[in-house]
């Protein structure tokens, strides 16, 4: 098996201009009627740049084009086959198969890429979650990204154990929807700090805690695998679709010891990144992006930028 591919990144950061193009705007009070959102639960791109807008309120998705006019509608509110009891999350595939989570239904619609319904998928048990995923090619398997312990769900399919056993690993899973129950399977072990010897009491007994563990960080790539984040050595791993590592991104970077001189003991806040650069709620193909705007009435309004060469 061929060894894995070790890029070092440069040292200093490369500062980007967020000036972002705007493409189009939708939502509005007094705008058309599928433009009058209720909330938005969700965004995301398919490969052609059709924007997905999930309103939770309305029960209902709403795919716009690369030009902001409306596509197609579907989805409703009910309890029967494409509908929506409580729509919090979307993500679209590159084929523009969609999967919406229903949190009352305790699982995922199916949508194929015309939005007819293709199937509903329960989780097992009463294991319902806030999910933060990303939807791979095919469309029936998702990634749970960000912090991996914070889903709950992917952290009990995967069989991690309670916080007082000592493991050396944490797995990065991906969600199966294949049938009418999900499943998971582990796409690779990521490093994970010693459980340290101080224990602490808490109402249901007493545990034992990690210190400063870094955040397992994952997302889900393209062409298939994942990219994600591997102790507190500043490296990325990138996982093929076969569990294979690819490539390992670093920085020169060293890690620094905590001293009182960047930690005050009043939890004074000492430095963060910039706050004027917005966060997109999606990103798309060819540099669009998506945002979510808030007037002061509460209104809702999706904008649609590029990112600018």
């Amino acid at each position: 098996m061929a060894a894995q591919q070790v890029f070092e990144l440069p040292a200093e950061d490369r500062w980007l201009d967020s000036d972002f193009e705007e493409v189009y705007r939708v939502g509005a009070i007094d705008g058309p009627e599928w433009q009058q959102f209720g909330m938005i639960a969700g965004l995301d791109f398919d490969a052609v740049g059709n924007l997905h807008i999930l309103d939770g309120q309305a029960a209902r998705a709403f795919v716009v084009s690369v030009d902001g006019q409306r596509v197609r509608e579907y989805g409703r509110a009910g309890e029967g086959p494409g509908e929506f009891e409580e729509a919090r999350w979307i993500g679209v595939a590159a084929d523009g198969r969609a999967v919406v989570f229903d949190w009352q239904r305790n699982g995922f619609h199916i949508f194929d890429s015309e939005g007819a319904i293709e199937r509903l998928v329960r989780l097992p048990g009463d294991h319902s979650f806030m999910p933060g995923l990303d939807v791979e090619a095919g469309g029936t398997t998702l990634v749970p990204n960000g912090t991996v312990r914070s889903v709950s769900i992917a952290a009990a399919l995967a069989g991690i154990r309670n916080a007082n056993t000592r493991v050396a690993t944490r797995p990065v899973v991906r969600l199966v929807l294949g049938d009418d129950r999900v499943r998971t399977d582990t796409i690779a072990e990521a490093w994970t700090a010693e459980l340290a010897q101080v224990r602490f009491l808490a109402p249901n007994g007493s545990y034992r805690e990690r210190r400063l563990t870094p955040p397992l960080l994952v997302g889900a790539l393209p062409g298939g695998g994942v990219a994600f984040s591997d102790s507190s050595g500043y490296r990325i791993k990138l996982v093929g679709p076969d569990g294979r590592l690819e490539r390992v991104l670093t920085r020169p970077i060293l890690p620094k010891p905590m001293t009182d001189r960047m930690l005050t003991s009043d939890g004074r806040y000492l430095g963060s990144y910039p706050a004027d650069t917005p966060m997109p709620a999606a990103f798309g193909p060819n540099g669009l992006l998506a945002f979510i705007e808030t007037d002061e009435l509460g209104v809702q309004t999706v904008v649609a930028r590029r990112l600018t060469p």
